[in-house]
């Protein structure tokens, strides 16, 4: 009821109180909310966060001049010249996911691979953005079943300029949380224990950064090749994934149960999306043979037209918490997709596929409303967030209509798969 005693009919409204200490974080989570988020450019080059609880007003969580930038004479680069990854932390004692960054490409930028900290609500621009070292490659990761041997020849850069793609992959060994006891200064918390480490793609081929167990916030040395096997393509080919453990838990006799990472790729071309599990040796070491043969991983999506060309981002997390890794998937117009993933084996936390997708939503708008009761329709501003902005309200199989003050689209299927985006009016 307002002031003048009008009654308005009765709404829900969904919110979260921020991360509590105590509580088990979420890997992929950025704000504290426990639900893995995406976090991408808009069109202006601010960095959003987007997930299923997000708060409009927060949906900006670093501004654009806030970017790694060339000097105080550099006014024009943003998050939209970079290439943004996370999942965990490269320190053992976090809550809240820390952000990767690469420049795509400024030359003297790309030089770096930066880390960007979170500041505990899940803003990025509050902290010094920390170059990571670029530390020298001696050998390569360890690939047993694979039948390969260390190549003699491993070209490697003084830099991170021949970095083409790079992804917070999470822990090879197994991802790791616990409780901390309260001190005089904080109370009792739990917290990320297990390091993330990376994947860079060099020349075609895979590079693996751990985390280093020395200095928090650095990656370890070596920095280790991931052999390719003659025939087997280029990982310049694929767009890397990480949905983290999408394998199901590893079980080694003798050995702790372990969740380790998995890699997913997309075929840039076809749009096919397959897996490549990350297992352990006997004696406990991770074993990274499956990651040997580009065009060797286990097929789990096809069909569904995720091309590069029509779905230039793409990414994994659980959003729904049923423990299965879901897909993402953001198209041309901004439309974001979401690939519900299951298993047809019965295997807790190996996805085999997906069995449905959803619209979360618009990339570029400050708030995506979606119903409880019509999940298949969502409201954006058109066009992106901006004073005066045409709403528009996004649904299946339904015709355009038209009312004032109201742009109604139409979500209608790509040619060779159901990825959604608003038709033209």
């Amino acid at each position: 009821m307002d002031v003048a005693g009008n009654y308005s009919q009765r709404a829900n409204y969904t919110f979260y109180a921020p991360w509590k200490p105590g509580i088990a974080p979420i890997f992929g989570d950025t704000d504290g909310d426990r639900i893995p988020d995406i976090v991408t450019p808009d069109a202006a080059g601010n960095l959003r966060t987007l997930s299923g609880n997000n708060d409009p007003a927060r949906a900006i969580t670093a501004t654009a001049a806030s970017a790694p930038r060339n000097g105080v004479n550099d006014t024009t680069t943003s998050w939209a010249d970079y290439q943004i990854t996370h999942r965990g932390t490269l320190n053992e004692a976090g809550a809240l996911d820390q952000l990767i960054v690469h420049n795509t490409g400024d030359a003297s930028l790309k030089k770096h691979l930066y880390l960007i900290d979170n500041d505990g609500t899940g803003r990025y621009d509050q902290y010094t953005k920390i170059p990571l070292t670029r530390q020298k490659s001696t050998g390569c990761a360890v690939v047993p079943s694979s039948g390969l041997a260390c190549p003699a020849d491993r070209p490697f850069a003084i830099d991170w300029s021949q970095v083409t793609q790079v992804i917070a992959l999470g822990t090879p060994d197994g991802e790791l949380t616990q409780n901390f006891p309260a001190t005089p200064t904080e109370p009792a918390q739990t917290k990320i224990i297990s390091q993330t480490s990376l994947l860079t793609v060099e020349g075609g081929r895979l590079w693996l950064h751990d985390a280093s167990e020395l200095k928090w916030n650095e990656v370890n040395s070596p920095a280790l090749l991931i052999p390719t096997a003659p025939g087997t393509g280029s990982w310049d080919d694929y767009d890397l994934i990480n949905p983290g453990p999408a394998n199901g838990v590893t079980k080694t006799p003798g050995l702790t149960d372990a969740w380790q990472a998995t890699l997913w790729a997309r075929n840039r071309t076809t749009g096919d999306v397959f897996a490549y599990p990350i297992t352990r040796t006997a004696d406990g070491k991770s074993d990274f043979s499956a990651l040997t043969k580009p065009n060797g991983g286990r097929l789990i999506d096809t069909g569904d037209g995720l091309t590069a060309a029509a779905n230039p981002r793409i990414g994994a997390a659980d959003f729904n918490g049923d423990g299965f890794a879901d897909l993402w998937a953001i198209n041309t117009s901004s439309a974001i997709t979401v690939f519900s993933g299951g298993t047809a084996t019965a295997t807790p936390g190996k996805v085999d596929g997906f069995t449905g997708l959803s619209v979360m939503g618009d990339a570029t708008t400050s708030a995506s409303l979606r119903s409880n009761q019509v999940p298949w329709q969502c409201v954006d501003a058109a066009g992106g967030p901006r004073a005066g902005a045409e709403i528009s309200v996004y649904t299946w199989g339904q015709t355009k209509q038209h009312e004032p003050q109201m742009r109604v689209g139409l979500l209608s299927r790509r040619a060779g798969g159901p990825n959604p985006e608003p038709s033209a009016i």
